[in-house]
């Protein structure tokens, strides 16, 4: 029996537009690329229930004529590209001519266009895969495109899509790519007919402002090239730098791309500047001959690839490096010290007290035990113990850093929503699109967690928090809950100012390097180190200790080769 078999065409098409249009996002994305390869320089889009009932794109771009309205729906239809030579040097942000056939066959398409020279326009409709007669209709020069009844047709893929206002959000993902890639171009959003945001022609600097929310004050422009390629664009500094990876927006030749390994390249390029598990902020345009860069390697078109991955990797780092070396990152003590240095305005004093009140630091000294196999210290920085594989050299500072931040860390979660302190002064702020959504739909969680908080047309307005957060940067602190929420994660149990306040305690209160232990004292410290959640490095990212087994030894020794 021959069990290999040719899929039926209907099994075909649906898997090929499976490829492309995934969700309302996906759509406005495709549609948005078609409007920009038309040279628009207005773009409307207007989502009903998150895009799912319909997803309109209205355009001012160069239009089509009637006769190529057929065709713009067909499958493999375009006019980006008509020869091998034009798929190697590719300048376009669409090229398969996919993304209309994918979207008539999973939904219902309406697609509406006027070139310069006709005063009156032409319509298409396609209705579970049957066409209407073209008809004509008054509208301005340009195209408008709806697609309404998202996945009508294929049940099964209709249930994966998700609430509305999670379908808008990952819709606004899709979008600010090009709301930074094309400052020049005014974009509006609609949703179930009330504005989401309307963004006139601006600077890319504006742009940047009204999309992140950054000041231009702490952003560094890069503006880097050699033989052949370049660098242009912003890296934020260091203290903007987030919990995820949704303020970091890399493009080749304009084009947004996903490139995990590019964007750790920007990350290493900042060096010890960045707090463990943070990420810079950046938009980086790297600019190279079309020749040199294949995009043709996805159905979604959102990665590519370099005949020269290497040099472009070391032009990148060197292109980042060189502006933060240059850029003034100093932080200011103003006067106040260096506790206030190392607190860099956020170690609230609120904070700080109420967990030392509630803990009583582990210390090593005033411990007696059982004398057993001797741990040596050295220098009175490092301690060395056998194992049973070998033998363990441990930071005691950095040992006891650990222990102590764990005792803080345990009293800030049973502490950190104990009571709730109504603010003198309510705290009214913006955040970017995606943030204030995804907070807006975590509104719940945040109230249990002791916030008091209304969302307002993209204003947060803070009331209450609870008592160890009382003094925080409350933007900085919500851009964090969101950064989680739009990572599917819950709210982090701990941000990156806590993290600061508990690892300064930690270190302050610690033993010192050069202060010398008894017997007992190393040996109890190795024990509580060992018990301790994670031991590995300290709060700043450190190694806690080395483990050497015995065949290191032995090569060191030349015993074994």
């Amino acid at each position: 029996m021959i069990r290999i078999k040719r899929l039926p065409e209907e099994i075909k098409t649906q898997i090929a537009a499976g490829q492309v249009i995934e969700n309302p996002a996906s759509v406005v994305k495709e549609l948005v690329e078609n409007a920009l390869d038309a040279a628009a320089t207005t773009i409307d889009i207007h989502l009903e229930n998150g895009g799912i009932t319909s997803v309109t794109v209205i355009d001012t771009g160069a239009g089509m004529y009637p006769e190529e309205l057929a065709l713009a729906i067909a499958p493999n239809s375009t006019s980006k590209i008509t020869s091998a030579e034009d798929l190697a040097a590719i300048r376009s942000y669409g090229f398969r001519g996919e993304a209309l056939a994918s979207m008539a066959i999973v939904a219902d398409v309406t697609v509406a266009s006027r070139i310069p020279d006709r005063s009156l326009g032409f319509v298409l409709k396609v209705h579970a895969g049957v066409q209407s007669p073209l008809a004509t209709v008054g509208m301005p020069v340009g195209t408008a495109v709806t697609v309404e009844n998202l996945f009508s047709s294929v049940p099964a893929r209709k249930k994966y899509l998700k609430t509305e206002r999670t379908e808008v959000r990952k819709v606004l993902a899709a979008l600010s790519p090009f709301l930074l890639a094309f400052p020049t171009v005014s974009f509006s959003l609609t949703h179930n007919k009330k504005d989401v945001f309307n963004l006139s022609s601006q600077s890319i600097e504006a742009r940047i402002a009204a999309v992140l929310e950054i000041s231009q004050q702490k952003l560094f422009e890069i503006d880097f090239s050699d033989a052949h390629y370049a660098v242009k664009g912003y890296i934020g500094a260091p203290q903007l730098a987030h919990k995820g990876t949704q303020r970091q927006f890399l493009y080749v030749n304009g084009r947004p791309v996903q490139r995990t390994d590019l964007s750790s390249v920007v990350k290493e390029s900042f060096g010890t500047l960045l707090e463990p598990r943070t990420f810079p902020v950046f938009v980086l345009d790297i600019v190279a001959p079309p020749e040199m860069v294949d995009v043709n390697v996805s159905p979604k078109k959102d990665t590519v690839h370099f005949y020269n991955e290497a040099v472009i990797k070391k032009m990148l780092f060197s292109a980042v490096q060189q502006t933060i070396e240059s850029a003034d990152l100093h932080y200011a003590s103003h006067g106040r010290g260096i506790d206030s240095l190392l607190r860099e305005n956020t170690m609230e004093e609120v904070t700080a007290g109420v967990l030392k009140a509630e803990v009583d630091p582990w210390s090593v000294k005033n411990f007696s035990l059982n004398a057993e196999a001797e741990i040596l210290q050295v220098h009175a920085l490092y301690l060395i113990a056998q194992t049973s594989h070998g033998i363990v050299i441990i930071d005691q500072h950095a040992a006891h850093e650990r222990i102590l931040y764990q005792q803080f860390l345990e009293a800030f979660e049973k502490k950190k929503t104990a009571q709730q302190k109504k603010l003198k002064k309510q705290v009214v702020f913006l955040l970017p699109l995606e943030d204030y959504e995804a907070l807006k739909e975590n509104e719940q969680t945040l109230a249990r967690m002791g916030f008091s908080v209304t969302f307002t047309k993209r204003k947060v307005t803070v009331r209450a928090t609870p008592e160890l957060f009382v003094g925080r940067d409350l933007p900085q602190l919500f851009s964090e809950f969101a950064a989680d929420c739009r990572e599917d994660r819950p709210i982090a149990e701990l941000d990156s100012v806590t993290h600061r306040t508990l690892a300064f305690l930690a270190c302050r209160t610690a033993i010192k390097a050069g202060e010398k232990l008894t017997q007992e004292e190393r040996r109890r410290l190795l024990e509580k180190l060992f018990a301790t959640k994670t031991q590995f490095t300290c709060p700043h990212g450190r190694p806690v200790y080395i483990d050497l087994e015995m065949n290191d030894l032995h090569r060191l020794f030349k015993r074994i080769q």
